[in-house]
């Protein structure tokens, strides 16, 4: 098994997910194994943000003050078992106790708890009386230190990192003794008055503050922007760089060189800097006195007649002007070379995709979970699902909505197929808030426990999204971000069970996003005890495949009164004609309420006509322009009668059921 030297995916999970810190990390390679790429200004491992190249060796990370990680960077970084998490130091900003006097060590601790009347969480390791405590701060601050007899206390403000996750150089792991830590926040009053406190108990001299940094953080803004920069960094041609922006490179003409080469004779100026609007190359060596930037362009491998370029459109004409320099970002693939691309990959073939979102969308009572559960099931035991080849993988399903029903279900299904529950079929029985980043990172982390999944079934988006307005595209995008987060993470493709919209025909409710991001949709509707579910979306695939089905019942056990317990599993028939169904399908609002009303009250089986009747009057509201006059019971009774004719309703004997009552 491989050793660990970094962080943990949990860890990573927590300070990006959980804290919301994903702008602010970084990877530090932490195995001391490894071996530091020629002429970087690495000195030692573990300390400082790196990564490895190419080539599997270690280089730093160029402007890291200015990087701004994203989730898909993230979960990278944390599939690597060599790579530490650092925290920049923008936001959460830390107290570095490099003492490493234990009495010392533990008055400074102590005296830092008096004056906040409370603990900051502490980093420590197993080897050392040293400890970092971290918290939030607002506005804009720079390095300071106190000297003290034994060390020094450092406060770490913008432009800094801090790491808080992974071995040290000295072999012992970082922890945090009360847990993985969540950050208080600090004033700007409380902290200037632990400040001055700690002076005053510890300091054996004034205290010191570094200048502003505006001036070198845009200059390495400008080495970040610079694309030839970053592609020369991609390219493992960095040899250092320096806090102007500068970057010294290995010289690609150096075989010509008549002498040995020091680190920085050879230098790249990226836009801007050392006086150069354009970046620039430099070399010292008087073989390279007369090359120009498109020779050194040309032997690194850049070549100006395919890259990417800016534009700037000239005024009065509008003509667009190239300006060369720039490492190639976008590729224009031939059509022959395109369409060679693989095709669509599947877990159920035709109607799972292996891609991030699905969504099963229906009214009330129409058998969305039946039918969720039922696909579920088959990709767990890796079986084909209605003639369509399955490839076999874990499912978790999150009963967020009624967890004991989805238990019944998923016992008459082993029931009816005979089966023992040893199936890779695992339940998340909680709701989980998927607006929020510390549920999800709890999610997160009981996916990984359980192991690698394939999908992923969330019973209902509702429920997970407790509060949030369905139909503002600020709330649901929020959650259908962390929806992706849990798609990076796992590799897992989502299903959200939905409900329809009041209208039906208009699809799930809601934010319309929504749809545009699914890569599947599938529409469970229901004409009585006839019940389809339509694929009505495929992104990269045809749609429009349809599949009937029953919901038979099933004895399933019985309580304590030794009443029988029973469920329904799917009974897979042929889809009803469009035709002869859509005869069958309600028509205008007050006939779809009744469906819907009927839907919800025959869960449990046959209800008196007259229940239903009530219930759907209740639902609606007197209309304004009939007077005194409530004309709300005759155009419910007139809705019955008419979806009885047309054989959408069932009634016999006064009673209104999915099945015939004879």
């Amino acid at each position: 098994m491989t050793e660990r030297y970094g962080a943990t995916p949990e860890e990573w999970d927590h300070f990006s997910l959980a804290l919301g810190l994903t702008d602010d990390l970084l990877p530090v390679v932490s195995n001391p194994d490894a071996k530091i790429a020629p002429g970087s200004k690495l000195r030692t491992l573990g300390k400082t943000p790196s990564r490895y190249n190419r080539k599997g060796q270690v280089g730093g990370i160029l402007d890291w003050t200015q990087y701004r990680a994203h989730v898909g960077e993230v979960g990278n970084w944390s599939g690597n078992p060599d790579y530490g998490l650092c925290i920049q130091t923008r936001l959460v900003r830390a107290l570095d106790v490099d003492i490493d006097n234990t009495l010392l060590a533990k008055d400074v601790y102590d005296e830092i708890t008096r004056t906040l009347s409370g603990f900051l969480p502490a980093r420590r390791r197993a080897n050392a009386a040293k400890f970092l405590l971290g918290f939030t701060l607002p506005g804009e601050y720079t390095k300071r230190t106190i000297r003290t007899e034994h060390g020094i206390i450092e406060f770490l403000a913008t432009g800094q990192q801090f790491v808080a996750a992974g071995m040290h150089p000295s072999g012992a792991r970082y922890e945090w003794p009360d847990g993985l830590p969540s950050f208080p926040a600090l004033s700007p009053q409380q902290f200037e008055e632990l400040w001055a406190r700690l002076q005053a108990c510890f300091g054996i001299e004034p205290s010191t503050e570094q200048n502003s940094p505006t001036k070198a953080i845009k200059l390495q803004e400008a080495a970040q922007n610079d694309p030839v920069a970053v592609s020369l960094l991609d390219r493992g041609a960095v040899v250092s760089t320096e806090r102007d922006g500068r970057i010294h490179i290995v010289c690609p003409f150096a075989a010509e060189h008549t002498g040995d080469s020091a680190e920085s004779a050879t230098t790249y100026f990226p836009a801007f800097t050392g006086g150069f609007e354009r970046g620039h190359f430099h070399c010292l060596h008087a073989h390279c006195a007369k090359r120009t930037d498109s020779d050194f362009l040309a032997a690194l491998g850049i070549d100006t007649t395919r890259d990417d370029f800016t534009v700037e459109i000239v005024p009065k004409t509008g003509t667009i002007v190239p300006k060369t320099g720039m490492t190639q970002r976008y590729v224009v693939e031939s059509l022959e070379d395109f369409t060679r691309r693989a095709p669509p990959t599947w877990i159920v073939k035709s109607v799972l995709p292996e891609a991030a979102l699905a969504v099963i969308f229906g009214e009330s009572g129409s058998g969305k979970t039946f039918f969720a559960l039922d696909l579920g099931l088959a990709v767990a035991r890796g079986v084909d699902w209605r003639g369509c080849r399955v490839r076999q993988g874990r499912v978790v399903y999150i009963a967020a909505e009624d967890a004991r029903g989805v238990g019944l279900r998923a016992a008459a299904y082993l029931k009816k197929h005979d089966l023992k529950p040893d199936i890779p079929l695992g339940v998340l029985a909680e709701s989980p808030n998927f607006t929020s980043k510390k549920d999800v990172a709890a999610v997160l982390v009981a996916l990984r426990a359980y192991g690698s999944v394939s999908v992923i079934i969330v019973d209902t988006w509702a429920q997970v999204t407790p509060g949030a307005n369905e139909n503002s595209g600020e709330d649901m995008g929020r959650a259908m971000a962390y929806c992706r987060s849990l798609h990076q993470a796992t590799g897992a493709l989502l299903v959200l069970i939905h409900h329809s919209g009041k209208d039906a025909s208009k699809g799930a409710r809601g934010w319309s996003g929504l749809r545009g991001a699914a890569d599947c949709e599938i529409e469970i509707t229901r004409v009585e005890d006839d019940r389809e579910a339509e694929v009505t979306k495929q992104k990269n695939a045809a749609d429009g495949q349809r599949f009937g089905f029953r919901l038979a019942p099933v004895v399933i056990g019985a309580d304590t009164d030794g009443e029988v317990i029973t469920s329904c599993v799917l009974e897979h028939v042929a889809a009803t004609p469009k035709a002869q169904r859509a005869s069958r399908e309600p028509k205008g609002l007050v006939e779809k309420l009744v469906m819907r009303v009927t839907n919800d009250l025959t869960i449990g089986g046959p209800v008196p006509v007259g229940d239903l009747i009530d219930a759907a009057v209740a639902e609606q509201t007197p209309d304004p322009a009939s007077g005194k006059r409530d004309t709300r019971r005759g155009n419910i009774v007139r809705a019955i009668d008419a979806l009885r004719e047309r054989g959408a309703l069932t009634v016999e004997n006064g009673m209104v059921g999915e099945e015939s009552l004879a």
